[in-house]
């Protein structure tokens, strides 16, 4: 069969085509940290729906050991925090009763992902404290999974944090049942604004993450930051419905990766961090 393209139209398609990448592109850079002042909210208080574990407070991760204080709270940004409902509105019409998101890491500050990099300092799964970090210290990125009506986990290709060609975003295994769950977890949060990150089936990030930047703030709400959220709620007849936290970003400092690293260029321009996403199949 003939090739349709005179080879002048060849030449104008090659040269035109990326151009269509262009555009978008040069339109998301001009919103790169547009909303870096949006505040991060209590998911526990904001969305009590959501089944919080988070996984650093215990042993059960990659570091074998806590990150994060025995009463840390799951931040968000206030946007993911609706997009984590809406995921769970859809698992609501679409997947069995009861199902429910179960979230493993929310916000993570940059001290805590540093630790995760001296244990496992490879760009791949992680990313390096010295460059561009991680979008969960954005407070743009969650690791989550699912539970049913009692709670339970759903069975998925592997546990939280385990490095192996079994985590990867598409189930390649036998487990009708695990590959029927993976997909109801990334078909809501696709649904909803979310990547699926690939190498970890459990790692989300809002697909508008470029608009946010880095938050340094406390996993355990201050007395300060408690009386803040609180004072001014007059008693009523009724219980009042709780008030969630909305903490106020701050600008974040630089945190230095426990692993020696060669001098950079001073010239050296400023990176973002740009995830390794994938988009999954979505079931209609």
């Amino acid at each position: 069969m003939q090739c349709r393209y005179t080879p002048r139209a060849l030449m104008l398609r090659r040269l035109l085509f990326p151009l269509l990448y262009a555009v978008p592109l040069l339109a998301l850079a001009a919103e790169r940290g547009s909303r870096a002042d949006e505040p991060m909210v209590d998911l526990a208080e904001f969305a009590p729906r959501i089944v919080i574990e988070l996984r650093y407070k215990g042993s059960r991760h990659l570091a074998k050991r806590p990150l994060y204080p025995a009463a840390a709270r799951a931040y968000l940004r206030r946007s993911v925090v609706e997009r984590l409902l809406e995921a769970q509105h859809w698992l609501d019409a679409q997947a069995p009763r009861g199902t429910r998101i179960k979230i493993w890491d929310a916000y993570r500050p940059a001290s805590a992902h540093a630790q995760l990099w001296a244990v496992l300092p490879d760009a791949e799964y992680l990313g390096d404290p010295a460059k561009d970090g991680s979008l969960h210290t954005w407070g743009a990125a969650v690791d989550a999974t699912l539970v049913d009506i009692q709670g339970r986990e759903l069975q998925m290709p592997t546990d939280f944090d385990v490095i192996a060609p079994e985590a990867k975003t598409f189930y390649s295994g036998s487990d009708a049942k695990v590959r029927k769950n993976l997909r109801w977890l990334q078909s809501a949060m696709s649904k909803a604004g979310f990547y699926v990150v690939r190498d970890e089936w459990w790692h989300f990030c809002a697909r508008d993450w470029p608009e946010f930047a880095p938050v340094e703030m406390p996993l355990v709400p201050s007395y300060a930051e408690e009386k803040r959220t609180t004072e001014g709620t007059e008693p009523k007849e009724e219980t009042p419905a709780p008030i969630p936290r909305i903490l106020a970003p701050k600008p974040a400092t630089p945190v230095s990766s426990t692993k020696t690293r060669a001098t950079k260029s001073p010239s050296r321009p400023e990176t973002r961090p740009i995830p390794r996403v994938t988009e999954p199949v979505i079931v209609r």
